[in-house]
C-alpha cells in the first residue's frame, strides 16, 4: 500500500509538471484523435448545412448524415481533414496540458491555499483550463480548423488536400483567411477547457483519488469531454459557420444570419452528435494521458 502511495505522488508531481505534460499531452491528442474524427465530420457537416429552396435541410440528423457521406463519397469521406487534424492535434493537447499545469502553479502561486482544506481546488482548475488556451486556441486552433471546416464541409470538393486548401487560402484572401475565426475560438475554447478539466478532476477525487484505475479515467475523462462540449455548443456552431464561408464579414454578422434563418435553436444544431462523441474520444484521450503519466512514473521510480 505505501509503493501505491508513493506511486501516486509521483504521478500527481508528474502530472503538476508542466514540461512533463508535453508528451503526455500529445499521446492523449493522438488518442482522442484517432476516436473522434469521423464523428467530427458528421457534427461540422450538420452544423453549416442550409436549406434547400423548399425549406428542407439535406440530412435528418446523425445516422442519415452518416449514411448520406458515405454514400456519395465514400467512407473516407469521413476522414476529410485528417492530415491538417493530426498536425493540430498533438502539439494542441500538448501545449493545453503544458499550459493547464502551468496555469494552476500559477494561481498556486498567486493564491495560496490552506493547507487544511481538502477536495478539488475549484477556482484553481478552472483557472488552469482557462490559462490553457490563451496560445492554443489562436495560433493552433483556429487555423488548422479553418482548414478542417473547409475541407469537410466543400461541396463540389474545390480543394485536392488541407495544403491546396491552406495555399488556396492565403493566395485568395491572405494571411488574415486562414486565422479566421480567433475571437469567436476563444469564446467557445477559454470557458470550455475550464469545465472540461474540472469535470475530470471532480470524477477522479469521487472514484480514484489515488488515480491508478484506468475505469475510472474512462469515466472522468468521458465525462470531461461531455460537460466541457455542453458549455462549448453554441460557439462551436457559430465557429464552424464563420469558418466555412469565404465571405468576409465578422462572427456577429455570422450569428445574425443564423438566428434570423433558424432561430436560437439553431445555435445547438449537432448537438447530439457532439455529445455522442465527445464521451469515447475525451476517455480516449485521457486514458492515453494517463498511460503516459504512469509509464513516466514508472521509469522514474526504478
Amino acid at each position: 500500500m505505501s509503493h501505491l502511495s508513493d506511486l501516486a505522488k509521483l504521478k500527481a508531481q508528474i502530472r503538476s509538471n508542466p514540461n512533463l505534460n508535453v508528451f503526455s499531452g500529445a499521446v492523449g491528442g493522438l488518442a482522442s484523435l484517432t476516436i473522434g474524427h469521423p464523428l467530427d465530420t458528421v457534427k461540422v457537416t450538420l452544423q453549416t448545412m442550409k436549406a434547400d429552396s423548399s425549406g428542407k435541410m439535406p440530412y435528418a440528423g446523425m445516422l442519415d448524415c452518416s449514411k448520406k457521406l458515405i454514400k456519395s463519397d465514400g467512407i473516407l469521406s469521413l476522414y476529410r481533414g485528417l492530415g491538417s487534424m493530426i498536425i493540430m492535434t498533438m502539439p494542441r493537447f500538448a501545449l493545453t496540458f503544458h499550459g493547464n499545469a502551468l496555469g494552476k502553479q500559477l494561481y498556486a502561486k498567486w493564491f495560496p491555499r490552506d493547507e487544511k482544506k481538502t477536495g478539488v481546488p475549484v477556482g484553481q482548475i478552472l483557472f488552469g483550463g482557462t490559462f490553457s488556451q490563451i496560445l492554443v486556441s489562436p495560433f493552433i486552433v483556429a487555423p488548422f480548423e479553418r482548414v478542417k471546416v473547409l475541407m469537410q464541409t466543400q461541396k463540389p470538393r474545390e480543394f485536392k488536400n488541407q495544403w491546396d486548401c491552406f495555399k488556396f487560402l492565403l493566395n485568395k484572401q491572405g494571411l488574415a483567411s486562414v486565422f479566421r475565426g480567433i475571437p469567436i475560438t476563444y469564446s467557445r475554447d477559454m470557458p470550455t477547457f475550464g469545465f472540461y478539466f474540472l469535470c475530470y478532476e471532480l470524477v477522479k477525487y469521487a472514484f480514484d483519488k489515488e488515480g491508478s484505475n484506468p475505469l475510472v479515467t474512462l469515466l472522468a475523462g468521458g465525462c470531461a469531454g461531455v460537460g466541457g462540449w455542453a458549455v462549448a455548443i453554441p460557439m462551436d456552431t457559430i465557429k464552424n459557420r464563420h469558418q466555412a464561408t469565404m465571405k468576409k464579414y465578422n462572427s456577429f454578422v455570422t450569428l445574425k444570419h443564423l438566428i434570423k434563418e433558424e432561430g436560437f435553436t439553431g445555435l445547438f444544431r449537432g448537438g447530439g452528435t457532439i455529445l455522442i462523441r465527445a464521451f469515447p474520444t475525451n476517455a480516449a484521450a485521457f486514458l492515453g494521458y494517463e498511460t503516459c503519466v504512469s509509464l513516466i512514473a514508472r521509469f522514474t521510480a526504478i
